[in-house]
């Protein structure tokens, strides 16, 4: 996901209360949520990575945020599939709740930090389901190259990865010294829906400070990773069931979605790949019905065997 320079002091809302401000599909959610931290080891040093779950299911289902994001990115989501599913949600390196790690931390280092979370989140050798949004879909694609005996089914929402933004058109607004609490109101609501939302009536209030609060919070600049190319060749290793959804006006897709969908038909014709229409790039957010129908539909559907 495209960083978002607006980011500068003030304390934002707790969590607890931003996610009791947005809507779970349609109401807010009665199911409990755990949370709690594991530790992990990044260059020697511990790591703490801050996670939560859902719901008491065999199937598990792990989601991955974007990049200047955390768990809330799942907000209208994890209460829908918990009733399918355990569903794990962790703050990745650098990001929400979770630790620290080094300014230009590289790819290769990330992933396995990544596959450390979920070694850790899940001990032993039981396979578990995967979901990654934006910069968590670049991850979560190798994620799966990288423990293919685990993971059972992908699916990968807007993922990165696809290279440099040559094209993209999206205008941030920045935050200036002396902004009042009204002023910062826009520049952030003006930034989560021309990078992340298409249509005006789903950038409410709980909205804005989610998006801000993530914002504010976010310490690793991912940018240099997104715009790698790699997504394209973890497509083409990638051995379990996969999917692949779209927002149909998903701004972050540059130089087109046009040019990301006939990247990924060359690589591979026959993987389902769902668009929706009016939709931006924070898809399961703007159009939580449809994607968490097509999430659960998938993966309970999904081949038993394991990638091999």
């Amino acid at each position: 996901m495209p960083q978002d320079d607006a980011a500068a002091g003030g304390r934002p809302p707790t969590r607890a209360g931003i996610l009791r401000g947005v809507a779970l599909y349609g109401k807010e959610t009665t199911l409990a949520m755990h949370t709690g931290t594991i530790q992990i080891a990044c260059g020697g040093a511990p790591l703490t990575i801050a996670h939560a779950r859902w719901g008491e299911h065999p199937r598990t289902l792990v989601l991955l945020h974007g990049g200047s994001g955390s768990r809330g990115h799942w907000a209208r989501n994890v209460g829908p599939l918990a009733e399918h599913f355990s569903v794990v949600v962790p703050d990745l390196p650098g990001y929400g709740d979770s630790g620290d790690i080094p300014p230009g931390t590289d790819m290769d280092t990330y992933v396995e930090l990544v596959c450390e979370t979920l070694r850790t989140l899940l001990p032993g050798q039981a396979p578990f389901h995967l979901a990654g949004f934006s910069y968590g879909g670049l991850m979560a694609g190798g994620v799966a190259v990288r423990l293919p005996q685990r993971v059972r089914a992908l699916t990968l929402l807007a993922p990165s990865g696809f290279g440099p933004p040559v094209g993209r058109e999206i205008v941030l607004r920045k935050r200036k010294p002396g902004m009042s609490e009204a002023e910062l109101d826009a520049v952030f609501r003006h930034n989560v829906q021309d990078m992340m939302l298409h249509r005006p009536e789903a950038v409410d209030d709980a909205t804005v400070a989610l998006y801000r609060s993530d914002i504010e919070r976010a310490r690793f600049r991912n940018w240099q990773l997104s715009w790698a190319d790699v997504t394209p060749g973890n497509l083409a290793r990638i051995r379990c069931p996969l999917q692949l959804i779209w927002g149909e006006r998903d701004r972050t897709a540059n130089p087109s979605l046009a040019s990301r969908l006939e990247h990924t038909r060359a690589i591979l014709p026959d993987v389902p790949i769902h668009i929706l229409p009016a939709t931006g790039h924070w898809a399961q957010y703007e159009r939580p019905r449809e994607v968490n129908g097509l999430l659960s539909s998938f993966h309970l559907a999904a081949d038993v065997r394991p990638c091999e």
